[in-house]
This record gives structure tokens, sequence and C-alpha cells, in this order.
């Protein structure tokens, strides 16, 4: 059987941040929504990050990413600020996404 960092590597993480962005975004709609399922979805996502933690070591963008989700649930009753950290989180998401792809197009060489 393969090691799981060996199949979860390029492409796939790739997919996986977007994935990740989206739901990032979702956290948006579901404070503009008043959601009684907010900091359950919040928890979701971390549990998922914190999974895939040995995937993304060497990425340090990785960590900034977690603990500023982990902050969402300090920033639940301030709007402003909760939107701005949901923007800081897809930022962070995006600098990921990126990262993986410059790898993936060194390893191809």
């Amino acid at each position: 059987m393969e090691n799981i960092s060996e199949v979860f590597t390029g492409n796939r993480l790739q997919v996986y941040f977007k994935r990740t962005h989206g739901s990032i975004h979702k956290l948006l709609h579901l404070i503009e929504e008043k959601s009684p399922t907010l900091e359950k979805c919040i928890d979701s996502l971390l549990t998922e990050l914190y999974g895939a933690d040995s995937l993304c070591w060497e990425n340090t963008f990785f960590t900034q990413l977690l603990f500023n989700i982990q902050a969402l649930k300090l920033l639940q009753d301030d709007y402003g600020r909760f939107r701005s950290q949901i923007f800081k989180c897809e930022g962070i998401c995006d600098s990921i996404y990126s990262r993986l792809e410059v790898k993936e197009e060194q390893d191809g060489l």
C-alpha cells in the first residue's frame, strides 16, 4: 500500500485546497444567515485540516491557515472582523495552492 503523502501530492492537493477555499467562503454565508450550524462547520473544517497536516507539513502557510480558521470561532459576534478573517483565510488558501502549483512544476522538470 502506498504512503498517503505519496497518494495526495501535486494536483490532488491543489484540488483539495481549491475546495477548501470554497468551504471557507461558505462560512461567510453562514454568518450572514446567522446559521446555528456555523460553529459546527468551523469545527468540521478544522478537523479535516488537522487530518491533512501530515501532507502539508512543509508548507508554512498551512499552519497559518489552521490558526486563522481557529480564530473565526472567537469572532462570531463581530461580523466585520469575521468577514475580514474569512478573506485572510481565503488568501492563505490561495497561497498554499500557488505554492503547490510551483512545486508541481518544479517536480515535473
